[in-house]
């Protein structure tokens, strides 16, 4: 795999979670309950970006370390997001499984 920078990859992941939400809404009305969790979920993920482009721009070790760690913490809010979603159908496990590994492989790089 090419040399890809974390922030890509958020920008990526960002946009596999708007794709299937989108789809999930399109196909069919969603209580509220629903609708709260797609809300924090989409607040985490909006964090999550500006997060690791802040933890791309540091310009010390120390602020990178700090912003990371934001970045990391804000990305077990999103998998804890998405594991919430699935139990009302909106990822599959296929899905989750591979958002899992998108947000495994971030935070990896965060180290």
């Amino acid at each position: 795999m090419p040399n890809v920078s974390t922030f890509t990859l958020a920008k990526q992941l960002d946009a596999d979670i708007t794709r299937i939400v989108a789809s999930a809404r399109s196909t069919g009305a969603l209580d509220s309950q629903v609708q709260q969790q797609l809300k924090l979920l989409k607040i985490d993920m909006t964090g999550m970006r500006l997060d690791i482009r802040d933890y791309e721009s540091a310009e010390t070790k120390a602020e990178q370390l700090r912003f990371g760690k934001t970045a990391t913490e804000r990305l077990r809010s999103v998998q804890q997001g998405i594991l919430l979603a699935s139990q009302y159908a909106i990822f599959s496990a296929i899905e989750v499984a591979q958002l899992s590994a998108q947000i495994a492989q971030l935070q990896e790089l965060l180290q």
